[in-house]
């Protein structure tokens, strides 16, 4: 069970949480998907994917409606966004919306390098064959999972945001000795990922 209140907890256990964005600029039905993830870690490196958020605009309110939204509900400090030359001016105008919302969130413009599928790789194929990552039931969880098994989905925007999310991640402290629980671990087989409720 994930808990929020002053941080995000799951079972008791800590969780750092960020939250990660890659912007797409065309409405064509062909073109990605801008996306979202919220994405938190406990302090034995196991990952939960909090939320996803998928849509499609060319409006920067719209971008920080979704943002806020999330920030509400999860209350993340950091926020990696991709910033490539075409995204630059998007990533300003969305740290300038934030800035005068007053909330407590650091932008952070983010410039991968490499190819994106080993990016995506290096990020998730070793907690997944781990089982340290967790998906949460419902929302957009299906979609992230098709593209994780699909060898060349339409879209990979989803799993992109997530490995990127990851990517940023730290652990939190170990609680105290004794503080420590044991936790049901529930596996799904199509790709190693668990659920939580």
């Amino acid at each position: 069970m994930i808990t929020v209140g002053d941080g995000v907890f799951h079972k008791g256990n800590k969780l750092n949480v960020c939250a990660a964005i890659d912007f797409a600029f065309s409405l064509s039905n062909a073109a990605d998907y801008t996306a979202i993830a919220v994405v938190g870690m406990d302090w034995q490196g196991d990952v939960y994917i909090l939320d996803i958020a998928r849509f499609k605009t060319n409006k920067i309110a719209e971008y920080f409606q979704e943002v806020m939204a999330l920030h509400t509900k999860w209350e993340f400090r950091k926020l990696i966004a991709e910033a490539t030359v075409a995204q630059s001016l998007i990533v300003e105008d969305l740290k300038d919306h934030i800035q005068k919302s007053g909330r407590k969130v650091s932008v952070v413009p983010y410039r991968p390098s490499g190819k994106k599928e080993e990016r995506i790789s290096a990020a998730l194929d070793f907690r997944y064959e781990d089982l340290q990552m967790w998906h949460f039931k419902g929302g957009l969880t299906p979609v992230l999972e098709e593209e994780l098994v699909s060898a060349h989905p339409p879209h990979d925007d989803v799993k992109d945001v997530v490995a990127t999310a990851v990517a940023h991640l730290t652990k939190p402290a170990a609680p105290r000795q004794g503080a420590q629980k044991n936790r049901k671990k529930r596996f799904n087989g199509r790709f190693g990922g668990r659920r939580f409720n």
